[in-house]
């Protein structure tokens, strides 16, 4: 994602130079989610035709390999993080044992059949996870991209960090100097992470007096 240093606002060819990284970034994840939608359903497709996976056996792997995959596809740390790697390494193991034994013993599917598709369900929820994480993260990202012109509670955030904090304020004018006077939601977000980091000192020293 684009950084956004404070000191110098990056300009209107900078942010559509991001947007159509970020455009491309989308097109590029869903086609290969879909390619590997399409190879996972050839999968159970076979092991079906072969007489390996019922129905009923069909339906309850995918049901469950995607509940799994949605739940980290949606999590506060995405899945594609080291610090979530762990974590969805160990539910992958979990869903894949958990839907062959399903499929085996209460389902009474064959042995082979249920654990090619435990097989399947795993690579779904480790694909579906990792791709469904990074096509959420790059919608977030387009979305910080945009501006706020009609969002009055965010012009409102921006008018009272401006008062506040002399060094946005000149951010502010600085970017209106290079043709661009409404800021992003992204520049929004790093003036309030800014804000939050000052101490209170500083606040002091620098709103004038009066005010």
């Amino acid at each position: 994602m684009l950084h956004i240093d404070l000191t110098s606002p990056p300009t209107h060819v900078e942010l559509e130079a991001e947007k159509r990284r970020l455009l491309r970034h989308r097109k590029k994840l869903i086609k290969t989610s879909l390619l590997a939608d399409c190879l996972h359903g050839f999968g159970f497709l076979v092991l079906y035709l072969l007489d390996l996976l019922s129905a009923s056996g069909l339906v309850t792997v995918i049901v469950l390999a995607t509940v799994v995959a949605l739940t980290f596809t949606f999590r506060n740390k995405p899945a594609f993080q080291k610090t979530s790697q762990w974590a969805l390494t160990i539910a992958s193991i979990g869903a894949m044992a958990a839907i062959g034994f399903l499929l085996w013993y209460p389902l009474q599917q064959p042995l082979l059949g249920s654990i090619a598709a435990a097989l399947i369900s795993g690579s779904i929820v480790i694909g579906g996870a990792i791709f469904g994480s990074q096509l959420f993260q790059t919608l977030m990202n387009l979305e910080n991209l945009k501006t706020f012109v009609e969002d009055e509670r965010a012009q409102h955030e921006l008018q009272w960090l401006c008062q506040e904090y002399p060094a946005l304020f000149d951010y502010r004018q600085q970017s209106a100097r290079n043709l661009r006077p409404n800021l992003t939601y992204l520049e929004l977000k790093t003036m309030r992470a800014w804000a939050d980091e000052q101490p209170a000192a500083y606040h002091q020293a620098t709103t004038k007096p009066g005010e």
